[in-house]
């Protein structure tokens, strides 16, 4: 399972380039055959921020965390779009505590030096995906802003992150670092569904909505320290949540000037 997940994560990253590189040779194609295309299809950075709620298995892990993410996506004249996505999410409520063999009456732990110390559990994930969108334009001064429909597909990972600070707590540290983060990773799909806005001179650009996740995991390592178990398999990690994203122009047609940034 984990040689799978390992393929799968090296097939998306390489679409991801594949996606990229392609979309700047056909904006480089068309602007010399397809005038109407080079007046609107755009290539845009995008970064951004929102709120993530897990579901499912999920919720029994982790409470509701913080994400950013950036990417890439071309916007055609048609209001079609190839998009990628990284994100990254962080939160500091874990439900599941797999360092409570080790704590002490007071919640803390022992140390190396024989006095108490304090660790501390954090939510840590990613996910990367490719994804294609459709924009219904609701204004005909801007025919690129809308309602804005996405799907993809990708790679969703996530693990509890141990927090010491000083490196007190030998246990925990050294050869067993990775022995209770429970890493679980497995293929993901996802749908958007928001608002966009793109001016006219290109001064603001944004879209805002929610996004759903359905990630089909499993546990990467193979022996879970806490019970002494098998890694779970079949798990069922969903998220549902609100991002905001700003969109910069890497290029934008313009009828008889081309614009580059």
């Amino acid at each position: 399972m984990l040689m799978i997940h390992s393929i799968l994560f090296n097939i998306i990253k390489g679409l991801l380039i594949g996606v990229i590189f392609l979309s700047s040779i056909t904006v480089s194609g068309q602007l010399a055959r397809d005038s109407k295309l080079e007046a609107s299809t755009k290539i845009l950075v995008k970064v951004g921020m929102g709120y993530d709620k897990p579901m499912a298995d999920l919720a029994d892990r982790f409470g509701g965390n913080i994400n950013f993410h950036m990417g890439f996506e071309r916007l055609s004249v048609s209001n079609w779009i190839i998009s990628t996505d990284f994100t990254y999410r962080f939160g500091s409520d874990v439900r599941e505590d797999v360092l409570a063999g080790f704590r002490l009456p007071t919640d803390q732990f022992l140390a190396t030096d024989g006095l108490p110390a304090d660790a501390f559990l954090r939510s840590r994930g990613a996910s990367l995906k490719i994804g294609i969108g459709k924009v219904i334009g609701l204004h005909t001064k801007s025919p690129q802003s809308g309602i804005r429909l996405d799907i993809g597909a990708g790679i969703l990972s996530h693990y509890i992150r141990v927090q010491d600070e000083n490196q007190a707590i030998n246990q925990i540290f050294g050869q067993y670092k990775n022995a209770y983060d429970r890493l679980t990773r497995g293929f993901s799909i996802t749908e958007y569904i928001g608002y966009q806005y793109l001016s006219t001179d290109g001064n603001l650009n944004f879209n805002i909505g929610f996004e759903f996740n359905q990630a089909f995991t499993s546990g990467v390592r193979l022996v879970d320290f806490t019970t002494n178990e098998l890694s779970p398999t079949g798990r069922k990690d969903f998220l549902s949540g609100f991002k905001v994203t700003w969109l910069i122009p890497l290029y934008s047609g313009s009828k008889g000037e081309q614009i580059y940034y």
